[in-house]
């Protein structure tokens, strides 16, 4: 059994884990297309609708699975920040956790490299993803004062 396999077999513990396992792969199928079809900010908005709560004590699965699900033993989608960023963005929006969307640039062996990474509580999901990165954008945007 392929190794990637097992480590979602060790996480899945419920009917409602593999509903959420499931849909995060469906959003990895679709985001690609989306990105095609609505200029970005319509899409990260149309990710941000006003919806039930989800329980907060999934935000770790959460990034859990989308971590197996673009690992590199997995090889099921293609890994890019962008495509990860977004449904991470979408998911823990779910969850009411005020996640922030966020676009950077910096210069890398004299080109310039762009990335996406989403924080939660100011802090990148991932530690030091943001590393040397010039912010370009974020969503939801920062709101200037009262």
């Amino acid at each position: 059994m392929a190794d990637w396999v097992r480590r979602f077999r060790k996480h899945i513990h419920s009917a409602a884990d593999l509903w959420l396992l499931l849909r995060l792969a469906a959003w990895l199928v679709l985001e690609p297309i989306l990105l095609r079809l609505l200029p970005l900010p319509r899409l990260l908005a149309w990710h941000t609708p006003a919806r039930p709560p989800v329980p907060s004590h999934q935000r770790d699965r959460i990034v859990l699975y989308a971590q197996i699900l673009l690992s590199d033993r997995a090889n099921l989608f293609e890994r890019t920040c962008l495509k990860r960023s977004l449904v991470l963005y979408r998911f823990l929006h779910d969850e009411h956790q005020s996640p922030r969307f966020c676009l950077g640039v910096r210069s890398h062996n004299g080109r310039l490299q762009g990335h996406s990474w989403v924080t939660f509580r100011g802090s990148p999901l991932y530690p030091g993803e943001d590393q040397g990165y010039s912010v370009t954008f974020v969503y939801p945007p920062e709101k200037e004062g009262p």
